[in-house]
Order: structure tokens, then C-alpha cells, then sequence
């Protein structure tokens, strides 16, 4: 695979891996993930109140799927940074999304393979 740049990361993503990490993968791999975060192995990005109202248009788009905010989260950094590749375990879900930018999301890892 050609470089895949930064690893870009949503506040909602965060906070949704923090959570379930404890609970799936034990509190050791969440707190290696977290200074993984912290040391910049991810790069943060922002998410401001015009990206929440797109984000509600996007849950709205595809209501009845539980799409909710951190999958929108996810189709609007990917928008905002020009790519349609992206980090999920639900490859059903955005499989069936469309981003805003491009022909379909490529779900990794297993999509690219």
C-alpha cells in the first residue's frame, strides 16, 4: 500500500474506542491506545458546530441504519480531507454510506486486501 498519510482521528471516535476498548479488547491495550493518542500517533482533528449540523444531516440521510454522530464524524473528516478511506468494524455500515467526497468508502482493513 502507497503511503497511507496521517491517521486521522475524531474527538467522537475518541471517546467511542475509549469506551469500548476496556470492555473488548482489556485495559491494557486501551491505555497503550491512549498514549499512542497522546505521543501523536494519531493527528486530532477539530470538529466545530457547522460540522455537527452536517453531521445531523448525515444521520438524518440515513436514518433507520443507526448511523449516529461518530460514523457521520467519521464521513466528514473523511470529506474534509479529500479521502474515502476509513478505519471502521462496521464495513456493512459504510458500506452503504456515500462520502462527500469520491464513489464509495473503502473500509479498512479489509477492503484493501
Amino acid at each position: 500500500m502507497s503511503d497511507p498519510g496521517p491517521l486521522l482521528l475524531s474527538p467522537y471516535v475518541l471517546a467511542e474506542v475509549d469506551y469500548m476498548f476496556p470492555k473488548r479488547a482489556g485495559e491494557r491495550r486501551e491505555l497503550r491506545f491512549l498514549h499512542d493518542v497522546s505521543d501523536g500517533s494519531y493527528e486530532m482533528v477539530s470538529v466545530a458546530a457547522a460540522d455537527v449540523r452536517r453531521a445531523v444531516h448525515i444521520v438524518e440521510r440515513y436514518r433507520g441504519m443507526c448511523v449516529g454522530l461518530t460514523d457521520a464524524s467519521v464521513a466528514l473528516v473523511a470529506g474534509r480531507h479529500a479521502t474515502t478511506r476509513v478505519l471502521t468494524r462496521d464495513q456493512r455500515l459504510f458500506g452503504a454510506m456515500k462520502p462527500l467526497w469520491g464513489d464509495a468508502f473503502t473500509a479498512l482493513p479489509s477492503d484493501a486486501n
